[in-house]
């Protein structure tokens, strides 16, 4: 069950620009497909999340933020126990903002912002102050990482889906197919068509961005590399570092070492629950 923890939002048009939410998530809880006028940017200080835009699967984590412009539809759904994050801002007030989502490096600066525009005692003048400062670091912080792209055909999104949920799944396309009631042709040629890549390349970027979660959880990267279906930690090792520009060793202990803000997260007082957020 989802649980607020504070909520400061913009709750008219013409009022507050900059708002902040956040709320506990269990494994498994959505937010279903939903749409807003204000730009939304994403952040777990705690555990993660999947937000699904369109055909497009973009990871939350502690050190990945997900700016969402406004009008954008999208659902979010909590891999783990995750404290979920976001900060709002109305149109007017970030008019340069992306026009498409956009990951964004989490650094300790934005995150402590996030965290602060979330909190009711500020003043609205220190809110709109710290929302400047987070719009900067949106503009001069993406990561350039790329979303796992879901087939909008029900026969290649079945298998996506197979795959999503079981990355060390090794059956090639004719197997699939079978499953499915397509030929290897047909998929292949949806795979290419309705994600820009080829299946073989698609589901290295699932198993890739799925060893990420089990990353951040501290499991060994032998251990890793097996969950996700690299039978060959080297090649698993290489095909990381193509990715993310370092190794998974080095990105564990990354992980391990930065904030995570957990007595933060649970001493939030409680006239801290504002008002549950409209944002039509």
């Amino acid at each position: 069950m989802v649980r607020a923890l504070a909520v400061v939002v913009p709750d008219d048009p013409d009022g507050r620009p900059v708002g902040g939410v956040a709320c506990v998530m269990e494994p498994g809880d959505v937010f279903d497909a939903h749409a807003h006028p204000p730009h939304q940017l994403a952040w777990c200080s705690r555990g993660e999340v999947d937000v699904r835009i369109g055909h497009e699967l973009w990871p939350v984590s502690p050190d990945r933020a997900l700016w969402i412009p406004g009008g954008a539809r999208h659902a979010v759904r909590a891999r783990r126990w995750s404290v979920f994050r976001s900060v709002y801002f109305r149109p007017w007030y970030a008019p340069d903002g992306p026009g498409d989502p956009l990951l964004v490096d989490a650094s300790p600066l934005l995150r402590e912002l996030i965290r602060h525009i979330g909190d009711a005692r500020l003043s609205e003048t220190e809110r709109e102050h710290a929302g400047r400062v987070v719009r900067d670091l949106v503009r001069s912080s993406p990561t350039g990482e790329a979303p796992v792209v879901l087939p909008a055909d029900p026969r290649a999104l079945q298998v996506a889906r197979g795959i999503l949920a079981r990355p060390a799944d090794d059956r090639g396309l004719a197997e699939w197919g079978r499953e499915v009631g397509a030929s290897v042709r047909t998929l292949s040629r949806l795979f290419r068509q309705e994600t820009g890549l080829s299946f073989v390349q698609w589901r290295a970027r699932a198993r890739l961005t799925a060893s990420v979660s089990h990353l951040r959880a501290g499991l060994p990267v032998g251990a890793v590399a097996h969950l996700v279906g690299y039978s060959d930690v080297s090649s698993y090792v290489a095909a990381f570092r193509r990715a993310f520009h370092c190794t998974p060793r080095r990105y564990r202990a990354r992980m391990a070492a930065g904030p995570q803000f957990v007595a933060a997260d649970h001493d939030s007082p409680p006239g801290h629950v504002v008002r549950l957020p409209s944002l039509r």
